[in-house]
């Protein structure tokens, strides 16, 4: 049985976890039948399920659970910040056609170009260190590649529209999921 202070890490990240789902569907231009949406409500869910399911069989280690809230904690200020950003840009969940009417290179978007995205794969990356085990693990490594498939789409669809010449320079400063450490930094394959 879990104890208090799991229970309650437990209830700290389903809550951030769900905390992505209201705020998103408050942020994001939702079209019907929106697949981003669909896939973001099957991705926190089910992380939800699978770390409540993880926690009832697998202790979590004090410092596991303090180093994975402080990583909690940053996936959701960078979420915040992310959000604030794009708050009236008319931005749309993963998987859609649609581009902003302007390239945003405000807030968070100054060092990265995916900051939503990486909210997430840091919120299910502190799932892992709370609970590492093999199911968490999947989670994880599935979250990771959905995402990274949902930012080549949506660059994709940036490259292809009226967006694109902006975008290609924008691309040669900001990296999709790892900040650089310097300016002056040579461009690297973009693969971080």
């Amino acid at each position: 049985m879990p104890s208090l202070w799991q229970v309650i890490f437990l209830l700290f990240i389903s809550t951030a976890f769900m905390h992505f789902l209201i705020a998103g569907g408050k942020t994001f231009v939702l079209e019907p039948m929106c697949v981003g949406a669909g896939v973001a409500q099957a991705s926190f869910f089910g992380a939800v399920i699978v770390i409540c399911i993880t926690a009832v069989y697998h202790k979590i280690h004090p410092s596991n659970g303090a180093a994975a809230s402080l990583i909690l904690l940053g996936s959701l200020t960078l979420y915040e910040w992310a959000r604030r950003t794009v708050q009236g840009l008319r931005f749309q969940a993963a998987f859609s056609d649609h581009v902003p009417d302007s390239l945003c290179e405000a807030g968070p978007y100054k060092h990265l170009r995916h900051p939503f995205y990486v909210s997430y794969m840091l919120a299910f990356a502190a799932a892992l260190i709370a609970l590492p085990t093999i199911s968490t693990s999947v989670l994880l490594a599935c979250n990771i590649a959905v995402f990274l498939y949902a930012a080549i789409t949506d660059e994709r669809a940036i490259a292809q529209s009226e967006l694109a010449t902006e975008y290609v320079a924008y691309k040669a400063r900001v990296r999709r999921f790892i900040p650089r450490l310097r300016r002056d930094s040579a461009v690297t394959p973009d693969l971080e």
